[in-house]
């Protein structure tokens, strides 16, 4: 189709997965939320030949996003592209996952195809190896339940999708010179870690199931945050051999030991890390906890949660 495509979407935060090399049933899975920044931006409009303006260290991975895309679907047109704002990689916010889908869905709407989910647009790009929250979030925003992977070829299952109060503010906290683990790194050390208790499993889904959900469908601040940091305490714990301790990095080791004594008992790492999200209930806590952390040299970033899909215009 003709015109300049534009395709916007927000970041994910990943809190942790139910089960890893489970000894029966679903595996990975997890529980995640879309955020309105930081937030990607991609446009898009056919042209005689490839033209690529993107941030240099971001040029190889859109090249092979957009081979990916041109092996797997019939017909894709030379194009211009731009990333008009990019996600930080390795910090937690799925980065990977939100450039993909938004790239094949500029290329979808240059053929003119018929609306494809987002499930069909991770498999032109080979993402949601482990995770689908970045498939679903990309599709409807939202708090996630990802039932897991039953099939190794086919994404995890978005078993629940919720409104997540926009009103309660969300504070990003991470080192100004800090990764979190990605690529080779992070692919051995999933070969490499022993399974997940079957007991932590269980803990996990009860947490989410009376405590996490309840306390955002109830407006329940207190109980979405107690159950929260637990969650992602436990699921640390288990990361901790592979990832340095139970926080990603030794400076948000030690924020995270002082966050609830500063009145900020709801957080938790996001994936790898090392970015903690903060969860607020009111502008004059995150004007207390911005001072808090900037004295502290840390990078901080005020959010909201994203209650829709990726938005796509044309002109």
């Amino acid at each position: 189709m003709n015109g300049i495509w534009t395709v916007e979407t927000g970041s994910r935060l990943h809190f942790g997965p139910l089960a890893i090399s489970a000894e029966a049933g679903r595996y990975f899975g997890g529980l995640g939320l879309m955020i309105n920044h930081p937030q990607l931006c991609v446009t898009a409009c056919a042209a005689v030949e490839d033209c690529f303006f993107v941030p240099p260290h971001l040029l190889e991975r859109v090249q092979q996003i957009v081979q990916s895309i041109r092996t797997k679907t019939a017909s894709s047109p030379c194009c211009e592209l731009r990333v008009e704002s990019q996600v930080p990689a390795h910090a937690g916010f799925g980065s990977g996952t939100q450039l993909a889908l938004a790239i094949a869905r500029a290329f979808s709407q240059l053929r003119g195809d018929g609306p494809l989910t987002a499930r069909e647009l991770a498999g032109q790009t080979g993402r949601g190896a482990r995770s689908a929250i970045g498939i679903g979030g990309f599709e409807t925003g939202g708090l996630l339940v990802d039932a897991g992977r039953k099939h190794p070829e086919r994404p995890g299952l978005i078993l629940q999708r919720v409104s997540f109060p926009e009103d309660w503010p969300i504070v990003l906290l991470r080192p100004a010179k800090s990764l979190g683990l990605s690529g080779e790194a992070e692919t051995q050390a999933f070969k490499t870690m022993d399974g997940m208790p079957a007991g932590m499993t269980d803990r996990l889904c009860r947490l989410l199931l009376l405590e996490i959900l309840p306390g955002v469908l109830e407006r329940d601040h207190g109980a979405f945050s107690s159950g929260l940091y637990e969650y992602g305490r436990l699921v640390g714990e288990f990361f901790a051999p592979y990832q340095g301790g139970t926080w990603v990095h030794p400076v948000m080791q030690t924020v995270a030991d002082q966050l609830p004594g500063q009145g900020f008992p709801g957080f938790a790492q996001s994936s790898w890390g090392p970015t903690l999200a903060v969860f607020c209930e009111e502008p004059a806590a995150v004007r207390r906890l911005q001072s808090w952390a900037e004295q502290r040299g840390l990078l901080c970033e005020v959010t909201t949660a994203r209650n829709r899909g990726a938005d796509v215009c044309g002109s």
